[in-house]
């Protein structure tokens, strides 16, 4: 699916990621703003409340890659995604 965030365009995937060096799996990635072809990808195992975070977390780094800190990020993605889940709003196969 393609997304805009803040005028740019990005490939937004839900797909399996692995973790580096046989790391526990990443909850996300996302492409630097600037690169040709930037993609968003959220691992496609979440669930629930976790799976929002993630997308919250990575598009806040794709609208604010250079201005905001990674503790930043989280603390933010983490939050917003409690105030979503308790207002209800849910993923159609989390019904």
């Amino acid at each position: 699916m393609q997304v805009t965030i803040l005028g740019r365009r990005w490939r937004l995937t839900f797909c399996r990621i692995d973790g580096e060096n046989g790391g526990q799996p990443d909850h996300g990635r996302c492409d630097h703003p600037e690169k040709v072809g930037k993609t968003i990808e959220v691992n496609q195992s979440l669930t629930g409340r976790q799976r929002a975070e993630a997308l919250i977390h990575e598009c806040t780094h794709a609208a604010a890659w250079e201005v905001l800190d990674e503790e930043f990020v989280e603390c933010f993605a983490h939050d917003l995604s409690v105030i979503i889940w308790r207002l209800g709003l849910r993923w159609r196969d989390d019904d």
